[in-house]
């Protein structure tokens, strides 16, 4: 098992919090077409690139000292022609927002809120993870996300 960096996991928290979940970080992105987030601190460096709204695809990757020490590929997007995007990617970075402080890479398990319901089922730990989020309307889906990463050896 690879060792954490000190205060490495409390960094993954804020940046997460001061990014897409915070509605703030946004940098010229390095390839077109892109939207980019970055947040800085202690050391660290946090990039998420994603391509896409309604359908998404993105990597995050945080920094140590200027080396890669972890990532997370997602994909994922609105489900259903009538889904209310706005509604739901408000309510989602509410749910961002208060991520699960034992594995930091999504939201909590549950949340709810404004009329919807979010899930996030993770699998592994912070070393090597994979999962899945969505959230549901009425018990409908109308949103999922798929993930998977961890530290880059």
């Amino acid at each position: 098992m690879m060792v954490l960096p000190a205060g490495f996991m409390d960094f993954l928290v804020m940046a997460k919090r001061n990014t897409y979940a915070g509605n703030s970080g946004r940098r010229d992105p390095l390839f077109p077409g892109a939207l980019q987030l970055e947040f800085a601190d202690g050391g660290f460096l946090y990039r998420d690139i994603y391509y896409g709204s309604l359908f998404f695809v993105g990597q995050e990757v945080v920094h140590s000292m200027g080396l890669p020490i972890w990532s997370m590929s997602y994909s994922g997007g609105i489900v259903g022609l009538n889904a209310d995007s706005g509604h739901i990617y408000t309510f989602l970075k509410s749910a961002l927002l208060n991520p699960d402080p034992k594995l930091p890479i999504r939201g909590p398990d549950m949340f709810q809120s404004q009329g919807l319901h979010y899930e996030n089922s993770a699998v592994g730990e912070i070393e090597k993870f994979y999962g899945t989020e969505r959230i549901l309307k009425n018990s409908e889906t109308v949103y999922t996300m798929r993930y998977s990463g961890g530290m880059i050896k």
